[in-house]
């Protein structure tokens, strides 16, 4: 697919399985200090968890799309597709399956600072921010001002995929070890 950047408002994306820890709330939060031309939409693609479900309840000052189900592989692409921008908005992690699907699609990210997700993709590849409303904003803010962040991420993450293909893998293994 070709990325490029969005000429008006941008069009965000969460993507998983809704609960506390992925801190959906924070997104929420956040979008009310961000102009509308700035983010347009947010879709919120993912089964929310019974305590999360007041969520969908929440003043959101721009079009929320909420997609409450367990998505199949064609929706997940679809919804990718879609979006200008993957947050991950977490209040902890140890890694994201979410984070790697955004690497293989070569869709710019936005991340909060937390567990293991920075040494899946470096500062290059994805906007860190600390896992707060503000500096979620500040950064959703950032990510749409900076002329080179779209096509400096999407070109980073369309490299990181060619090295971390099973065969240049197997051939960095060999090279080591045999």
């Amino acid at each position: 697919m070709n990325r490029e950047k969005p000429k008006t408002g941008l069009k965000l994306l969460f993507l998983g399985r809704v609960c506390h820890y992925k801190g959906v709330d924070l997104l929420i939060e956040s979008l009310q200090s961000i102009p509308s031309e700035i983010v347009t939409s947010c879709t919120i693609a993912g089964e929310i968890t019974s305590d999360q479900k007041y969520l969908k309840e929440l003043h959101c000052p721009i079009n929320c799309i909420w997609i409450d189900k367990w998505l199949q592989e064609s929706e997940i692409a679809e919804e990718i597709n879609k979006a200008d921008l993957l947050v991950l908005p977490y209040r902890e992690a140890t890694q994201s399956g979410v984070m790697s699907i955004g690497i293989s699609s070569n869709i710019p990210m936005l991340s909060t600072r937390v567990g293991g997700l920075v040494e899946q993709c470096s500062s290059k590849e994805c906007y860190y921010v600390n896992p707060t409303p503000e500096s979620i904003a500040e950064g959703i803010q950032e990510v749409y001002t900076d002329p080179n962040f779209h096509e400096t991420s999407v070109q980073q993450l369309k490299k990181k995929n060619i090295e971390i293909n099973w065969k240049n893998i197997a051939a960095q293994i060999e090279k080591t070890f045999l």
